[in-house]
């Protein structure tokens, strides 16, 4: 992040900070440019379809209107927010996104409240209990050690998906910031703080939460339930008898910040 942060605070001309135009300026073969820009055109084209399919299944989990319904409605007020002025847009963005980091660190102190034994249904302190029954790394295709290692190896190709293209969001209109050679090298900079928080954060309250055995977790990945029914978050506040809604708003608005954002940052390129 800071080497990308360096790349574009150099020389922060409008159209500039793309992966085309980082490609070509700092290779000069336009044919590696012209890939390097396409392959990320591609990635976040899938990208885009995919994050409205998952918020459209987890409005479902309120609703037992057709899922169609939902996807039509997203992607049509995608499509108007991405019309509007750049000043709106930015607008919509920022309230969408605090929201969705005021959910995220709800859930990590309704993590903590469960760890420490605050839940209605809960009677003593919970700890790392899961993380020694069942455990921690759970075996995944074969047994013994070679399973464990199979299953962390699993585990970081799936959760890669949702760091996939995040990071050089953060410098794509490196132009169109006030003061770019001030504000982007502070943004770099504490992005690895924000990783640290949100997502290290995160994974250690979903292994506190639920166990990887849990019987409703087992049920959702068996039924191929998606959306908010199969979420750990979800089942852990439920298993601790806090029947709370917002958990699935988290998801929602996490859904549609990224989508926003990805349609945005494809437009730019194409």
């Amino acid at each position: 992040m800071n080497q990308l942060g360096e790349m574009v605070t150099y020389i922060p001309e409008a159209g500039k900070s793309t992966m085309y135009a980082l490609c070509e300026r700092y290779t000069g073969s336009k044919s590696l440019a012209f890939a390097a820009g396409m392959n990320l055109y591609y990635a976040q084209a899938l990208i885009a379809p995919a994050e409205i399919t998952a918020a459209a299944f987890v409005i479902q989990y309120w609703s037992d209107l057709n899922v169609a319904i939902w996807i039509t409605i997203l992607y049509f007020s995608t499509i108007i927010l991405n019309f509007l002025a750049v000043k709106f847009f930015g607008e919509v963005e920022f309230w969408i996104a605090s929201i969705k980091i005021f959910c995220i660190t709800g859930l990590i102190i309704v993590g903590i409240v469960i760890f420490f034994g605050g839940a209605p249904a809960q009677h003593h302190v919970l700890g790392f209990h899961y993380w020694k029954h069942p455990g921690a790394f759970v075996e995944h295709l074969t047994g013994g050690a070679g399973g464990r290692v199979c299953g962390v190896i699993s585990g970081i190709i799936k959760s890669a998906f949702a760091f996939i293209l995040s990071p050089e969001l953060v410098t794509c209109c490196a132009a169109e910031s006030v003061n770019p050679r001030v504000n982007l090298p502070k943004a770099t900079d504490r992005f690895i703080y924000r990783l640290l928080f949100f997502y290290i954060c995160g994974v250690i309250v979903i292994g506190v939460v639920v166990a990887s055995n849990d019987p409703r977790l087992m049920n959702a990945l068996a039924n191929g339930s998606s959306g908010a029914a199969a979420s750990p978050f979800v089942i852990g506040i439920q298993n601790a008898e806090l029947y709370t809604p917002w958990p699935l708003l988290v998801k929602f608005q996490k859904s549609l910040v990224t989508l926003t954002n990805t349609v945005f940052h494809t437009s730019q390129l194409v």
